[in-house]
């Protein structure tokens, strides 16, 4: 059971004072449904089935390359003594272990740096443009990133600040000469 929508064509400035632009809107809005490109099931089929086949070719080539690694060590393992295999895993363990804490220690680093944006009023997605190598380089690039951005933010201010000069007269406020006339009124006492 399929359902059909019908597409009404609406004429929003059908209250507009000017009724001449309608029938101009109205031609240009038919150009442009006879600009639009349909696809019919075939080429939607064709279209998903080149997309899955680029993608399966992209995961076979990225899954053999894991099998020949494997079997690279594998061949590199054979080859060594027990002693020389020993120590190659355990370096192999310790680079596992060093990237653990790598990545527990960015982790921390991450969490203190929302905690000190938040802090400084500064938006979170900065986060991004920290170094998060250790915990002086991140407290150095968000000093300097909280810099730039009130810098930034000062800038901007003072731009929309400047303006134009207001308009009105022509003649500027010391080219006007006012002349007052006092007399004395008939009367009044000095």
């Amino acid at each position: 059971m399929k359902k059909e929508f019908v597409k009404y064509q609406l004429d929003l400035q059908f209250f507009s004072e000017e009724a001449t632009d309608t029938e101009e809107n109205q031609t240009e809005s038919q150009e442009q449904q006879t600009e639009q490109k349909t696809f019919t099931q075939e080429d939607l089929n064709k279209i998903i089935s080149e997309r899955l086949g680029k993608e399966k070719a992209k995961w076979e080539k990225d899954y053999t390359a894991k099998i020949e690694e494997a079997k690279t060590e594998a061949e590199k393992l054979a080859k060594m003594k027990a002693e020389e295999k020993a120590k190659y895993q355990e370096q192999k363990r310790l680079e596992k272990l060093e990237q653990r804490e790598k990545d527990i220690t960015t982790r921390e680093l991450k969490a203190q740096a929302y905690e000190t944006l938040a802090e400084k009023g500064l938006p979170k997605d900065l986060i991004e443009t920290l170094n998060f190598t250790d915990s002086e380089s991140c407290n150095s690039s968000i000093i300097a990133v909280e810099k730039a951005f009130k810098s930034a933010v000062e800038k901007a201010v003072n731009e929309k600040l400047k303006g134009e000069p207001p308009k009105g007269s022509e003649s500027s406020s010391s080219d006007t000469v006012f002349e007052f006339n006092f007399q004395p009124i008939a009367g009044a006492k000095k």
